[in-house]
C-alpha cells in the first residue's frame, strides 16, 4: 500500500456531479483518478489540483467508515462530517490538512485546509 507522506506536493482529483465542486465546508480531494470518476458519475467533472501541505494529521481510516480524529486520545470529530471546531482543533496542534490512507486501498484522500494550498493544473 502506498503510504504517504514524504513529499509537499500532491497531484490529486476531486469529482463532482451537477451540484457543483463544494458539497462540503472542505473539500476532499483523492490521490486516484478513477476514484475522483466516480464522484463525477463518470461525466468527466474533474478538477485537477496541485495541493501543498506541509504537516498533515494522518489517519488510517476505514474505507467508507465514519473515521473518528482523535487528538490526545479523545474524538474531537470525523473526517467524514468534518467541522470547523475539529479543524481549529488540528490548526492549533500545528496540523494543515488530513490525509486518510485506506487499509488494503492505495489511494488516499486528502483534505486541505485552506484554498491557498490548493493551485489548478490544466
Amino acid at each position: 500500500m502506498k503510504r504517504i507522506f514524504k513529499e509537499k506536493t500532491i497531484t490529486a482529483y476531486h469529482g463532482t456531479t451537477d451540484k457543483g465542486f463544494r458539497t462540503y465546508t472542505y473539500t476532499y480531494y483523492t490521490s486516484d483518478l478513477a476514484y475522483a470518476q466516480e464522484y463525477s458519475d463518470d461525466q468527466g467533472r474533474i478538477r485537477t489540483v496541485e495541493i501543498t501541505i506541509n504537516n498533515p494529521f494522518i489517519i488510517e481510516g476505514k474505507y467508507m467508515g465514519p473515521g473518528a480524529i482523535i487528538v490526545n486520545n479523545r474524538i474531537i470529530g470525523f473526517y467524514r462530517q468534518l467541522e470547523s471546531e475539529t479543524v481549529d482543533i488540528l490548526i492549533r496542534e500545528g496540523y494543515d490538512g488530513i490525509i486518510v490512507n485506506y487499509n488494503g486501498i492505495e489511494a488516499f484522500e486528502i483534505i486541505p485546509f485552506n484554498d491557498s494550498q490548493v493551485v489548478e493544473q490544466d
